[in-house]
């Protein structure tokens, strides 16, 4: 991540960072599956990332703005709103309705402008659906389920990511021929999905106590590299 906003800030065009920086976010879309699923007081970890998200919110938006002057709600509104699909899929009793409010959700980050889109919010719910099959099924001991699960996984992810980046894979059809022409389209696909790998061998442990270190390093990196922006 940090190599990725380096990169477009003070290079200026797509490098490797950049597909680089692809990793990322989808482990980071885990992680927050992973602590809905396992959180014990749903109530306290949404008002963290609420309040994270309102410190995060001017670091971030003067950061977008070294690009546009469009106006973007931060990752961390992507997450809870990420969540609360979960939540919903998970009470609401009906299968249509279920589907209908995971929708719902992502068309309302769309509207809303939350970072990364509806796509970031079907991220979360993808892992948080599979892993949730896994758990259920590790439960009952079939490990076969379970590998299929975790293959169904990453396909629906790797769909995810196509229909992410639709537009980019029309330009880079487009743009082939164009030897003068760097696409980095299909390194964006594929970097997004070797993050499926670390995903797929998590073997549901808690891992180090330093998530306050990435909620704070988020809002910190992204004020200091416009800090150091404004006098480059």
């Amino acid at each position: 991540m940090l190599c990725d906003h380096v990169s477009y800030v003070f290079i200026g065009h797509t490098t490797f960072w950049n597909v680089l920086g692809r990793v990322s976010f989808p482990l980071f879309a885990f992680q927050i599956a992973q602590s809905y699923i396992h959180t014990s007081n749903l109530k306290k970890y949404l008002l963290r990332l609420l309040l994270f998200a309102c410190i995060s919110q001017l670091p971030f938006t003067l950061f977008i703005h070294i690009f546009t002057a469009d106006f973007y709600l931060n990752i961390f509104f992507t997450f809870i709103l990420g969540i609360i699909a979960c939540y919903l899929f998970e009470k609401v009793p009906n299968i249509v309705l279920k589907i209908f409010s995971v929708l719902l959700i992502c068309f309302i980050g769309e509207k809303i402008h939350v970072d990364y889109g509806s796509y970031g919010i079907a991220c979360v719910f993808i892992f948080y659906f599979f892993s949730k099959l896994n758990i259920d099924e590790k439960n009952n001991s079939n490990l076969r389920i379970t590998i299929t699960n975790k293959l169904l996984m990453c396909v629906s992810y790797f769909l995810l990511s196509i229909s992410h980046f639709y537009a980019d894979i029309v330009e880079y059809f487009k743009t082939i021929n164009n030897t003068n022409i760097q696409n980095y389209t299909l390194w964006f696909i594929v970097f997004s999905c070797l993050s499926l790998f670390p995903i797929c061998l998590y073997n549901g442990k808690k891992g180090p106590k330093i998530k306050y270190f990435f909620y704070v390093f988020y809002p910190a990196h992204l004020f200091i590299i416009w800090i150091i922006k404004q006098f480059v």
